[in-house]
């Protein structure tokens, strides 16, 4: 939505279509969860969205061809309001006690956040936003509540109930079904095969 007000990239129906899907299967597992979400910590999601959205935004807008160097130089600006509020926040103490303890889990934990999904994960997905409408790439995000729900059932033994397993299912259809070729991509495929199979033909 933010990049179609902002950029103009107006989303196809079935791209809206599988997106919505999708949204509903946010809210099956969400209500598969009985709701016992703090409402702050409700709000710090949903603004962590936006702030998602609108980075997305910024990135399809500036076209980089490397997602990896934007990934790399907006990684440094990270750190720095974390480490100023982090005092604020937690306490002097608690950062200390933080640094005693960083043990061999929390280094792998940040080596797969800064490394994999970090450097990797999203220097694709910032390389697929600089030649792809953002609505032909954000699609895939409805994967990640499915991936989550997996990697915790085999990693932590938390099996999704009935509820968490049909939103799962109605993300996973939503995904096919936003990046499904519209009537005019499907035709103008048609016809370079058509076009390609004649020149052959012809030879």
């Amino acid at each position: 939505m933010i990049a179609a007000g902002v950029l103009r990239e107006i989303p196809t129906v079935a791209r809206a279509a599988g997106v919505a899907l999708g949204v509903v299967g946010l809210v099956v597992v969400a209500l598969g969860r009985g709701g016992h979400v703090p409402l702050a910590a409700l709000g710090l999601c949903l603004l962590g969205a936006l702030s998602w959205g609108i980075g997305n935004v910024v990135a399809r807008a500036t076209k980089v061809p490397g997602g990896l160097s934007l990934t790399v130089w907006s990684a440094v600006v990270v750190p720095v309001p974390l480490l100023a509020l982090s005092p604020v926040i937690d306490g002097p103490a608690a950062m200390t006690v933080a640094m005693v303890d960083f043990g061999w889990r929390a280094g792998l934990s940040t080596l797969y956040t800064a490394g994999l999904a970090s450097l990797v994960g999203y220097g694709i997905f910032n390389s697929l936003l600089a030649r792809w409408p953002s609505s032909a790439v954000v699609p895939w995000v409805l994967l990640a509540p499915v991936v989550a729900m997996a990697s915790a059932w085999v990693i932590l033994d938390q099996r999704p109930n009935a509820a968490e397993v049909g939103g799962g299912v109605l993300l996973l259809v939503g995904v096919p079904v936003a990046l499904r070729p519209s009537g005019r991509a499907r035709s103008a495929v048609q016809e370079q095969q058509d076009l390609v199979e004649e020149l052959l033909c012809t030879k």
